[in-house]
């Protein structure tokens, strides 16, 4: 009986292979031909893209590659006008020796001989191709003003440098308010030291400018030395960004006192004030011997 048990139990479990082996045969057919499939189909893919990327790569070249110009056949000579082309082109005989001679002399004295007139002629028509003016374009919108490029970028966000113009007030008024009450008393002990040292008339000359200091207006004074500077020491101005720089000389060519003033611009106007580092220490004897050398005090006044 147990004999008989193994062999039913051998023969079903036979059986179930045999069942099982065909379905697991036919599953993966079934798996290997899906694989295949979509090997197939990203393989047709690709080959549609690599066509797409060829038509947009070629009507990129076509579009870059220019139209061939029509070329008009030349029209073909008649006969008349070939020969009357060979016999213009044809040379002409030279003139005899007596003609040419002739020909010479009158060329010599009545005009030009034939060689001077095609020199003219050839020269004339060079110069009527050469063009005596030139043309300037500006580079970008850069070389349309003379400015630095820093005064343009500020000037771009709004941060203009002062005008020039609006220097003379203000330096006016700093001329006669801060600086000349100083000059004026360095003025007096120069012209006193000079009529103690020097000799009688030199010394008369400076005793008279000082009482002519002495009994003038000290503001008729300080207006008539401010012409005196503007007149032969005027402004030099400098742009640095949205400043702008103007330097004096307050003392003579001789002896120098450069001067800065600083200039900023606001919404309320433009502001001047002198440098922090700037000197005012003036050689006054300097500027008496140039206001001496340039006529005195005739000078001073005719300045105002």
């Amino acid at each position: 009986s147990s004999i008989s048990l193994t062999s039913q139990r051998l023969a079903q479990s036979v059986a179930r292979q045999q069942c099982t082996e065909p379905s697991a045969a036919a599953a993966m057919a079934d798996v290997m031909d899906q694989i295949r499939a979509d090997a197939k189909k990203r393989g047709e893919e690709r080959e549609r893209r690599e066509r797409e990327m060829k038509q947009q790569q070629n009507s990129f070249l076509d579009m870059d590659r220019k139209p061939a110009p029509d070329r008009k056949p030349a029209p073909s000579p008649s006969p008349g006008a070939a020969s009357s082309t060979a016999l213009a082109a044809a040379p002409s005989p030279p003139p005899p020796r007596e003609a040419a001679g002739a020909t010479g002399a009158r060329g010599t004295v009545g005009g030009p001989t034939d060689g001077a007139r095609s020199s003219d002629t050839s020269t004339q028509g060079d110069s009527s191709l050469i063009e005596s003016t030139s043309i300037e374009l500006p580079m970008c919108g850069c070389g349309t003003s003379n400015e630095p490029l820093g005064t343009t970028l500020f000037g771009l966000a709004g941060m203009h440098p002062p005008p020039p113009g609006s220097f003379d007030g203000e330096f006016k008024r700093w001329f006669e308010e801060d600086h000349f009450p100083a000059m004026s008393q360095n003025l007096q002990k120069e012209l006193v030291t000079r009529a103690q040292s020097k000799g009688f008339f030199s010394g008369l000359s400076s005793q008279v400018k000082k009482v002519v200091m002495a009994n003038t207006d000290v503001r008729l004074q300080a207006e008539v030395w401010h012409a005196y500077f503007a007149l032969h020491n005027p402004p030099a101005f400098s742009t640095y960004g949205c400043l702008r720089l103007a330097t004096v000389n307050l003392g003579s060519v001789a002896h120098p006192c450069w001067t800065k003033f600083i200039g900023y611009q606001n919404r309320e106007g433009s502001h001047w004030s002198i440098s922090p580092f700037a000197s005012v220490d003036v050689d006054i004897s300097g500027v008496l011997d140039e206001l001496d050398g340039r006529g005195g005090m005739s000078a001073l006044l005719s300045a105002a």
